[in-house]
């Protein structure tokens, strides 16, 4: 199993070289003729996937995502930006585990941490900003040299991509038992007049009755625009985290053709 996991590093590793967003790769976006910029507030576009079934399949669990049409290699979406996650929180979602293990003590000083740190030290339940804006400056050398990494790891090295921040989003949530999960996909990204796509994670919290969108990687930056696709939850936050990790990679696209902005 650790030969299993170290090797799935390696792959993220070399899936994220280049990157200027903490993200975990670069995706190939193709720009229609038609396109305007600024986006909208939704978009069109077409996936390229070898797995457009699975793809479907997993976005039938959000609200938002529209299927327009697939075929063999393909689905074509309108896209919000935001969506919703069509389900209730279950026990996993507040657990603490091998992945998110914020029982842990570097995680219970890193929680400790913020609660010093928040502006009403008496609330027990803090606004889901507070915590994501946190984690955003708390991971002060964004790096893609040490793969996927476990919460614990993370608040100790203060380190990592875009999956590192998730995680430790997630753990932080759920230190106040609010529920959270991590979730991998795509995020399509308007910026300084320039349209960019990445493989990503982020994190579902659950509060108020329904789930937010939180991205405490993308949180400091200015002028942004952001669309998200889902790919899958990490359902597995045990030893064995890797297998479900590779699965929800290969659903990601090859390449995204941009077709209009409405």
């Amino acid at each position: 199993m650790k030969k299993m996991i170290a090797l799935l590093a390696l792959f993220f590793v070399g899936f994220a070289h280049g990157q200027n967003p903490p993200s975990i790769s670069d995706i190939q976006i193709e720009l229609g003729t038609d396109l305007a910029l600024p986006l909208g507030n939704s978009i069109k576009a077409e996936l390229f996937t070898n797995k457009p079934t699975s793809l479907v399949t997993t976005l039938r669990k959000f609200k938002g995502i529209k299927l327009i049409e697939t075929s063999k290699n393909s689905v074509t979406l309108q896209i919000p930006q935001r969506y919703a996650f069509d389900g209730k929180p279950t026990n996993d979602s507040t657990s603490d585990t091998f992945v998110i293990d914020y029982k842990e003590d570097s995680v219970k000083a890193f929680v400790s941490n913020f609660t010093e740190q928040h502006s009403d030290k008496n609330d027990e339940n803090p606004r889901l900003p507070a915590l994501e804006r946190f984690v955003s400056t708390y991971i002060n050398d964004p790096t893609y040299i040490h793969g996927f990494k476990i919460a614990s790891v993370i608040a100790n090295q203060r380190s990592g991509d875009c999956t590192e921040y998730a995680v430790l989003l997630t753990a932080l949530a759920r230190a106040f038992d609010i529920p959270a999960k991590v979730v991998l996909g795509t995020v399509i990204v308007e910026q300084h007049g320039k349209i960019n796509a990445y493989g990503h994670a982020w994190v579902e919290a659950f509060k108020e009755g329904a789930w937010h969108i939180l991205d405490a990687a993308l949180y400091s930056e200015i002028g942004i625009k952001r669309f998200y696709i889902p790919a899958a939850h990490i359902q597995n936050e045990g030893p064995g985290y890797a297998f479900g990790l590779v699965g929800a990679v290969a659903l990601l696209p090859q390449k995204i053709s941009l077709q209009r902005a409405e």
